[in-house]
């Protein structure tokens, strides 16, 4: 094991000066048909959504808010891989988005951030003041008519661009009946908005530095308002959309003041108080307690302006889906290495060809990036808004013909073994029970049983081809594995997985440190490629 211990920020960022001057160094090229072709290695990482990463383990902020930082940090600095990302779901995972090389632009831009701060949510108070210290709390009072600001940070849309769509995602904490109230929602044009003050005068949040009123219109019968009358609220966890904010969103790009990367702060006004309090809302941003599960989630589609030199890059794509992810379910280690392996062998889907078996995982889940398979399409349901795919309406989305549906290896077909491929698998625990014994027994040549079929699998990928005891021309795969260190957590299935595997296996419990880990694999990955 590597101890990643007292790494401060600028080890780390020496390390990444470093990493970039490596990758310099090895552009790789092989002589294929009179052409220079330029090699990078597969890496598909798999990321653990289970329930267990909303502990905090006595820090301000949760496992999953540490390890999405560490992994945006890495994706941030670093070059020449192609770069796949899976999740968990309760029965295996989808493979998210195709390996991409990293640099590479996506076809759509589309940015989704998650509040995270200690004070970028916002509650009005009866007496006028704002409170940011809750872990949970309700949008509609009973004793004034409340008023909720959110500030979202880290977008990076350049002046001027057109704005496609825009929502934001709340995540319920307690279900209600309630469907006379309206929330009328308005934008801050304030140059550059700063965090919330706890105690100040919420109506200070209206005013810009001058003391005018900077804000969008903020009446419901005023152009550009959006007003949203929900009926009712579901239960715990599960996710609430708001409509369309995009008229939002486009004015306050389009303001003198805009600059790509300043916030976007969102008011939310509700227009009558309640007979009780409504509509409760967790904020993994504002908690002070032991667990942080969900917190709000802004997300833009935009198109550049013209002429604009701005760049969506897979890196880009990368950290909006990694922002998504939100801690519930279980861990099936076993199921989501099985998905990994038929992808990149180009075989059937599975697991990727529905969001799961409970209605509320499946409504956090996806599928399998439909560019990630072919012969068949997407099924999705008449009242599934596919700008708002993280929904209780989206939930029985499914692949239509999964027995056609078949993986598009990212494995170059004139490449072949030239080209190195690793698996990277992120968990801050054990893994769940797996009923995929008899596949994996049946790839393997031989016979494993329930969570040990992931080392058996690995074991098996790892081993070249010509080497195994069955016939076949799978791809041979090097499995690394990076766990969350917490009391009590038990790293030996990690250990034996990527001992297995011909991987390494790293510990880390800040985002630094784990950041270190994940960048220390693409160098390995590198290396590798750089030998072959």
């Amino acid at each position: 094991m590597r101890k990643l211990r007292d790494l401060i920020i600028t080890g780390f960022v020496s390390s990444i000066v470093s990493f970039s001057a490596f990758g310099d160094d090895i552009e790789i090229y092989y002589g294929i048909s009179d052409e220079a072709v330029e090699v990078n290695p597969n890496v598909v990482f798999i990321f653990d959504t289970s329930g267990s990463m909303s502990a905090t383990d006595g820090t301000s902020s949760s496992r999953m808010f540490k390890s999405k930082e560490a992994l945006k940090l890495a994706l941030n600095n670093i070059s020449g891989v192609n770069v796949s990302l899976m999740r968990f779901n309760d029965d295996g995972g989808p493979v998210l988005m195709p390996a991409t090389d990293i640099d590479a632009i996506w076809p759509s831009n589309e940015v989704v951030r998650s509040l995270n701060g200690d004070y970028d949510f916002a509650i009005s108070q009866k007496n006028g003041s704002l409170d940011t210290k809750f872990s949970r709390e309700y949008l509609i009072d009973n004793d004034h008519k409340r008023a909720h600001a959110l500030r979202f940070t880290d977008f990076n849309i350049p002046h001027g661009s057109t704005i496609n769509s825009a929502h934001i995602t709340y995540f319920s904490e307690y279900s209600s009946s309630e469907d006379s109230i309206t929330i009328a929602y308005f934008g801050s044009l304030a140059d550059d908005p700063s965090e919330f003050v706890d105690g100040s005068d919420f109506d200070d949040l209206y005013l810009n530095s001058s003391g005018s009123v900077d804000t969008t219109e903020r009446k419901c019968n005023k152009t550009g308002v959006v007003c949203w009358k929900p009926d009712g609220w579901l239960n715990e966890d599960y996710p609430m959309n708001t409509p369309d904010l995009s008229v939002i969103v486009q004015a306050i790009v389009d303001d003198a003041d805009w600059e790509s990367g300043d916030p976007i702060l969102i008011f939310g006004l509700a227009d009558s108080k309640a007979s009780s309090d409504q509509f409760q809302v967790f904020s993994h941003a504002a908690a002070r307690i032991s667990r942080k599960q969900k917190s709000p989630q802004l997300r833009i589609v935009y198109t550049p302006p013209n002429g604009s030199e701005h760049k969506y890059t897979a890196r880009d794509k990368l950290i909006s889906l990694t922002e998504e992810f939100v801690a519930e379910g279980t861990t099936p280690v076993v199921d989501t290495m099985y998905e990994a392996y038929l992808y990149l062998n180009g075989k059937n889907v599975f697991n990727g060809g529905s969001r799961g078996r409970y209605d509320k995982v499946r409504s956090l889940a996806r599928l399998s990036h439909p560019d990630t398979f072919t012969g068949s399409s997407i099924s999705t349901p008449s009242n599934c808004n596919t700008e708002q795919l993280t929904s209780f309406e989206c939930r029985n989305q499914e692949i239509a013909d999964l027995d056609k549906a078949k993986y598009i290896s990212p494995i170059s077909g004139e490449l072949g073994q030239c080209q190195a491929n690793y698996l990277v698998l992120f968990s801050d625990g054990e893994p769940n029970a797996t009923d995929r014994d008899g596949d994996i027994s049946s790839i393997i040549g031989s016979t494993c049983q329930n969570e040990n079929c992931a080392t058996a699998l690995a074991e098996y990928m790892a081993t070249p081809p010509s080497e195994r005891s069955v016939s076949n021309n799978d791809a041979q795969v090097f499995t690394y594995t990076v766990g969350f260190e917490s009391s009590g957590f038990d790293d030996q299935y990690l250990k034996d997985l990527a001992a297995a595997g011909s991987g390494s296996f790293y510990s880390g419990k800040t985002a630094n440190e784990l950041a270190s880990a994940f960048t220390s694999i693409f160098v390995e990955a590198k290396k590798v490629q750089a030998r072959l």
